[in-house]
Order: structure tokens, then C-alpha cells, then sequence
């Protein structure tokens, strides 16, 4: 979230890798521009890595069934009070408050600034990966796949 909870960032992080896509919202945080906005996101990922989507509970995710209609992803959202079962999402939003800090209006943030930020960030070794970065493991999984 934004300035004054005005601006948004929605963050998906595939969850093998680690990789991150970054989608402005702007403004239009409501649950039909949320929608909108994962549909185009996940449509940009190869097709056996669009699974599930794993949400916390939030009003934006109120199109969840027309989300999953035109993906064929099937939504599970998070129980209440169990921030574990998001430790990875909540990792990088830390890590994401390097390039957008709080309070900032995400409307002055342009597409550079977010494909400058997501390109750092999957390009960063991790511990958790045997210090490989998001990008080397998920492309290595479409390799995979692939062959």
C-alpha cells in the first residue's frame, strides 16, 4: 500500500523460485481492477507454472471466482492470524520497501521504476535458493519443463 492507503502494488512471488512480478494498481485497488490486474500478470507466466494462487483474506479478492474463470487458477486464501502461511510474500514486501519505501505514491512510480525493482530483486541471490537468485531457479524450472 501507498501513501494514505490511496496507492497499490500488488506483488505475486512464485513460490519454488522465489521470482517476483510486480503490478502497479495505482489508485484502483478494488477488487475488479485486482482481478484485472492478476489476470494479466499470470497470463505472462508459461502455462504448467499457473496453478494455484495462495491470498490473504482481503476485500480486493472479492473476484476471485472471475479470476480463476479466466485463468483456470484455483484461489486459497490464507486462515486469519496465521502470517506463516505468507512468510514469503511478507519477505518481500520487506525487501521491496528497499525500492518503494512507505508512504510513497505508487502513481509517481513509473514502469521502469517497478521492471528496474523486479529485475533487481529476482536477480539477487537468496540463501534459501543455495544462493542462486529467483531468476536462475525459475528459469532453470522452465527449462525443465520444457525438455
Amino acid at each position: 500500500m501507498g501513501a494514505g492507503n490511496r496507492t497499490a502494488i500488488l506483488v505475486i512471488t512464485e513460490r519454488v523460485s522465489r521470482y517476483v512480478m510486480i503490478v502497479p494498481l495505482g489508485g484502483a485497488k478494488d477488487a475488479i481492477s485486482v482481478a484485472h490486474a492478476l489476470i494479466r500478470a499470470f497470463k505472462r507466466l508459461p502455462a504448467h507454472l499457473r496453478k494455484t494462487l495462495t491470498y490473504d483474506n482481503g476485500r480486493e479478492m472479492a473476484q476471485h471466482a472471475a479470476f480463476s474463470l479466466a485463468t483456470k487458477v484455483a484461489v486459497y486464501f490464507c486462515n486469519p492470524h496465521s502470517p506463516w502461511q505468507r512468510s514469503t510474500v511478507a519477505n518481500i514486501n520487506g525487501l521491496i520497501r528497499a525500492y518503494f519505501p512507505k508512504g510513497i505514491d505508487f502513481n509517481t512510480v513509473t514502469k521502469g521504476q517497478i521492471a528496474k525493482a523486479e529485475w533487481l530483486l529476482n536477480n539477487l541471490p537468496r540463501i534459501g535458493l543455495d544462493r542462486q537468485s529467483p531468476a536462475e531457479v525459475f528459469h532453470a524450472i522452465i527449462q525443465k519443463t520444457v525438455h
